[in-house]
């Protein structure tokens, strides 16, 4: 809440100052964690992709014992991941650090925060202790963000044609089919070398399957 006081002098022949006032709030709350967010567009991220992430609370506040956001993705080990956040001295409503993705790293449901830790005070000495229950009544990553991580290569399952075995006379057609365990990104000037180092050029890419067409 806002005060205001005003005062005004007298002396002693009867003549008064001007106004003057002064204005003071007094805050007995505590800071709030609104909301965990990050500016990183929607989609599947992979090794060496950098995730921001930003802390936002309803007043200035600054760190006054070291933060770290746990988010749902695990390492190689299966160990949930740690993302430290920048410790400052100044005062703000928003305090980030960065998830930076390493080999190894994955999620199966989209990108949120699990745990939190630390503490923040604000101006007046307010303080917050960042734990399960404050995570659970601010706005989460996934709100606003379908973030996956994807860091495991595709696998090729299978090569395979429809062509029959047999013979093939020049001008014929084969097309050749690779298959793979999960949809595929696949740029068209992609080909495939065939074991009489003839090229097969692509015919279509969709999914997880790739057609490739070779002429004799």
């Amino acid at each position: 809440m806002t005060y205001t006081v005003v005062a005004k002098q007298r002396d002693p022949a009867g003549n008064v100052s001007s106004e003057a006032s002064i204005k003071f709030t007094i805050d007995n709350s505590t800071p709030i964690l609104e909301s965990i967010s990050t500016d990183k567009s929607s989609g599947t991220c992979t090794v060496g992709a950098k995730i921001p992430i930003t802390l936002t609370f309803n007043k200035e506040v600054k760190v006054s014992a070291p933060i770290t956001v746990t988010l749902n993705a695990t390492d190689s080990n299966g160990i949930p991941v740690p993302v430290p956040i920048k410790t400052t001295e100044t005062f703000s409503k928003e305090i980030t650090g960065d998830y930076e993705v390493k080999e190894g790293d994955v999620t199966t449901e989209v990108l949120n925060v699990s745990a939190l830790a630390g503490k923040v005070v604000d101006r007046l000495g307010g303080s917050l202790i960042l734990n399960a229950d404050v995570l659970s009544t601010a706005t989460n990553l996934a709100a606003t963000k379908q973030i996956t991580i994807d860091t495991t290569p595709p696998e090729l399952v299978s090569i395979t044609t429809t062509a029959e075995s047999g013979w093939y006379k020049a001008g014929d057609v084969i097309i050749v089919t690779l298959t793979f365990n999960e949809d595929v990104k696949v740029a068209d000037d992609t080909e495939l070398k065939m074991s009489n180092d003839k090229i097969a050029s692509l015919q279509s890419g969709k999914g997880q399957v790739m057609n490739f067409s070779y002429k004799v």
